[in-house]
């Protein structure tokens, strides 16, 4: 269900705001109300220094994703992106770490190697743009100037105009051509083309080209450099390149083992930045600091004693919701009911006056989850596999909600596997005589291979169930809302229908 949550205000001596800022983050116990706030908060210095280790942590999964060098964990920690620590120890980490070094070393070589990657692109152009030429074998004074009364184009043909471009060609009693490169796919890629013909023919030659849509391609060679020698040069280039890519990433890497002292320094500069935030929203009088949270209504006397404990003169009293407000939502459910609340988190949680799905769907989601293996060994290799990760691991709150559904739902499909006769695939009447064949036989009340209908029906019948339970349940909620007159016009006639249907 949804806790019913009660506006808090708190006030003490204005001397005392950072200390009782920072108990509140530590407790995680008050929620703090949300002040309208047209003008944008004014970036600080705590909130540069987060930026820039933020830019770090990223660098560094940049050059672990180019050397594909994957962070060290302790398998106890496989789950997590780093091992627990508490709040003192993230502030003694974040005080002995030279930032201003750090990140000014990170920005270096991230810059180093953008330049790297830009020249990179650049030469990866170039080569692209005389490869397709590499068996051409002239110089660049001969493609400027022509042999004795010859003269050579090399053009790019698009295969759609290469028909009409030949023909064209063809009336040109001195011109001859070569394909350098054809297309790979029909119709699609243009065609590249070496072409020779005397000078006096130069005219025609231009026409046709215009005739065939050509594109005329200008290498820029040195008089007595040939294509295959600017291929190997640029290739010569790309493979420096490569070399000053290497040798950056390995500079880089040298960052790798301050990774888990970066990791604590950012959140310890995310609980400052989470405490500045909240210092913002306390209303600060001469003499007193008042701040506004919200707190699940059963906590309150609880809370209360334990804020006077810490700060005898604080004063903590509940005061009236305005309509306008948006309290935050707080599952509360019991230990059975807790690990369904993944699978509300999944789609969204309800509003504040909503109902609160996981009670109500967990059955159905176990029938469905267990009906849709019906395999006892599976489930209990599940259920033992969940067990361990339980125990062995250390897993993130949402993640344990997530084990133990999936424990459940393990238990679930032993039961229905169980019923339906599925262990491991294994049909029960080849098994040896023995009692467990029998124990399993008569466990055995459906098979869905030889009567795959009864299955069909039964799983019809769920469908049909929870659908007018979620009417129902739908319905009792409007009522206790207030909304009595929708819930029934709005429920009821749909249980009517579908149970005289049914009928």
């Amino acid at each position: 269900m949804i806790a019913p949550m009660a506006k808090i205000q708190i006030a003490t001596r204005p001397a005392e705001r950072d200390l009782l800022l920072a108990w509140l983050q530590d407790e995680e116990i008050l929620h703090i109300h949300e002040v309208p706030n047209t003008t944008e908060a004014a970036r600080t210095q705590t909130g540069y220094e987060l930026a820039e280790l933020q830019f770090t942590l990223e660098f560094l999964q940049r050059v672990r994703k180019a050397t594909n060098a994957s962070p060290k964990k302790s398998w106890r920690n496989l789950f997590v992106n780093k091992p627990a620590a508490s709040l003192k120890t993230l502030n003694q980490t974040l005080a002995a770490l030279n930032m201003a070094e750090l990140t000014a070393q990170a920005h270096q070589l991230h810059e180093s190697l953008n330049s790297i990657e830009a020249d990179k692109e650049k030469i990866q152009h170039e080569l692209d743009m005389y490869a397709p030429w590499q068996h051409v074998h002239l110089t660049g004074k001969e493609l400027a100037q022509g042999r004795h009364h010859l003269i050579h184009r090399l053009l790019f043909i698009p295969a759609r105009y290469q028909e009409a471009w030949l023909k064209s060609l063809a009336d040109i009693p001195t011109a001859s051509y070569q394909i350098v490169s054809p297309s790979s796919q029909k119709n699609t890629l243009p065609i590249a083309y070496e072409v020779i013909a005397h000078r006096q023919d130069e005219k025609a030659l231009t026409a046709s080209q215009a005739a065939g849509n050509a594109q005329a391609v200008t290498l820029h060679l040195l008089p007595n450099e040939s294509i295959s020698q600017k291929i190997s040069s640029i290739k010569h280039r790309l493979q420096k390149n490569e070399q000053a890519t290497k040798k950056t990433l390995t500079q880089a890497t040298s960052l790798f083992p301050k990774e888990e002292s970066i990791k604590f320094a950012y959140d310890a500069l995310l609980h400052k930045v989470e405490r500045e935030a909240a210092n913002q929203k306390i209303d600060s009088l001469p003499h007193t600091a008042v701040l506004t949270g919200w707190i699940p209504r059963a906590w309150c006397p609880a809370f209360t004693r334990r804020l006077h404990g810490v700060f005898p003169d604080a004063l903590a009293e509940e005061i009236a919701i305005d309509p306008t407000d948006k309290p935050p939502v707080h599952f509360v459910n019991n230990k059975l009911i807790e690990p369904f609340e993944s699978v509300t988190n999944l789609y969204g949680r309800p509003g504040y006056q909503e109902l609160d799905p996981s009670g109500p769907l967990a059955l159905f989601f176990l029938l469905a989850f267990g009906l849709a293996l019906t395999d006892a060994g599976y489930g209990l290799v599940l259920m033992v596999g969940t067990v361990a990760a339980e125990k062995f691991f250390r897993l993130k709150r949402d993640m344990k909600k997530m084990t133990r559904l999936l424990f459940l739902g393990g238990v679930m499909t032993v039961i229905l596997g169980a019923l339906t006769g599925g262990w491991f695939g294994i049909t029960l009447e080849t098994l040896p005589p023995g009692t467990g064949k029998n124990i399993l036989l008569a466990i055995k009340i459906l098979d869905p291979i030889t009567e795959p209908m009864k299955l069909l029906g039964l799983a019809f019948v769920i469908g049909i169930i929870q659908l007018m339970f979620a009417w129902v349940v739908k319905a009792t909620h409007m009522w206790r809302t207030h909304q009595k007159i929708p819930a029934i016009l709005d429920n009821v006639p749909w249980l009517i229908i579908v149970s005289v249907m049914m009928a």
